[in-house]
């Protein structure tokens, strides 16, 4: 099924900024905390298409933009 609810998230680290843009086929709204969901989801993705942990790189702040 293709995602239809779209969201970039920007991990801010020190010296540069990585956006990831993630999706879901369902709306993540129906999560306990939709935020800590996305976030999580975003992370496995930097993790698999950067090589980027971003505990390992001290990241300074995880902003959420969900696509209107």
């Amino acid at each position: 099924m293709m995602p239809l609810y779209w969201y970039d998230v920007e991990f801010v680290f020190e010296h540069m900024v990585i956006i990831v843009n993630t999706g879901f086929p369902e709306p993540p709204d129906e999560q306990d905390d939709e935020k800590a969901f996305v976030i999580e989801q975003a992370t496995k993705e930097l993790m698999a298409n950067y090589k980027i942990d971003p505990e390992v790189l001290f990241v300074q702040d995880i902003i959420v933009h969900e696509w209107e």
